[in-house]
């Protein structure tokens, strides 16, 4: 069966057997197979999904006819570019449950409408926003909630409402750093009702917060998601931390004192350590050694892992 004409989303291609359709190209890599010839790995991507393809160079050409085939092909794929794509969808490996396309045929085109190929929300942006406000106003240490409010009312908030997560893994839409930081406090909510002990308002305030230096660590173009030169240069934790800083700052001048250092040194301690343990390789500065940050580490990786999956299927 083959679609043409009518665009087939990347989420439905489960069952389809070919496809004539358009993709945006989210990144393109030169491998080479166990016959030595190369062949190209794209991930393809539209507001639905993405989805790995592989184009190889002919078969009935030698390995450097094909080499030279798949090197020139390679050099026309643009990245963030929409292109015209004829392949077939398969499982492999067999009976994984994972598709991805051979791709026959790839070409750039004009012919498409943009809003196919940028990412939504799941969730609603304003829901989200309300949602913050309300856990604001019920936070009972009023430093936490200041700063919160300092956060709320600078430029910051506007780009953090609509900027997105990650490049691909999770939440890496509009709007999706937002949603991923409002679930992360969804789930720190229930485990302050599993244990009553911890400091509500630290644990709300570092999950809105931790990831807040994504607004300057990627950039949300047409079509895709890339990583900003301040991002490749330091990450989004040290990116973090120093709008913390200037959050702090900013605190002093709106309420004619400084931060407290002790509420600062909680709060700096969630930001630098919530991806965990300094030895797996995820970038924490220090290992979460407080009851908030091993909490705020897991609720993180939590969202982020079940989403990621979520966005796979």
């Amino acid at each position: 069966m083959m679609e043409d004409d009518k665009k087939i989303f990347i989420k439905d291609l489960r069952k389809q057997i070919s496809v004539h359709n358009c993709f945006v190209i989210m990144d393109k890599e030169i491998r080479v197979s166990k016959n030595g010839k190369k062949y190209i790995e794209m991930t393809l991507g539209d507001k639905t999904g993405t989805m790995v393809a592989r184009k190889f160079g002919s078969f009935n050409d030698t390995k450097e006819g094909a080499n030279l085939e798949i090197q020139e092909l390679f050099g026309k794929i643009e990245l963030g570019i929409v292109h015209k794509i004829s392949g077939k969808i398969e499982e492999f490996p067999e009976n994984s449950g994972k598709f991805n396309m051979v791709v026959m045929k790839i070409q750039k085109t004009k012919n498409f409408n943009i809003e196919d190929y940028q990412p939504e929300a799941q969730t609603n942006r304003n829901l989200n926003i309300k949602y913050v406000k309300d856990q604001v106003s019920f936070m009972k240490d009023e430093v936490f909630k200041n700063l919160v409010c300092c956060f709320m009312e600078s430029e910051y908030w506007e780009n953090f409402t609509t900027s997105p997560a990650a490049m691909r893994h999770h939440h890496n839409y509009n709007s999706g750093n937002l949603e991923h930081s409002v679930n992360v406090m969804k789930i720190c909510n229930t485990m302050n009702h599993c244990y009553k002990d911890l400091n509500k308002d630290l644990l709300s305030t570092g999950a809105l917060l931790h990831d807040m230096g994504k607004i300057k660590t990627y950039t949300l173009d047409k079509t895709m998601v890339t990583m900003t030169p301040e991002g490749e240069t330091f990450g989004h934790l040290y990116l973090s931390s120093k709008l913390l800083e200037d959050l702090f700052l900013r605190y002093h001048a709106m309420n004619g004192e400084p931060f407290p250092q002790e509420h600062k040194d909680a709060l700096m301690h969630l930001i630098l350590s919530h991806h965990g343990d300094v030895t797996n390789g995820w970038g924490s500065v220090v290992n979460p050694n407080t009851p908030e940050a091993i909490v705020l580490h897991y609720a993180d990786l939590l969202d982020s892992r079940a989403k990621g999956k979520l966005q796979e299927q």
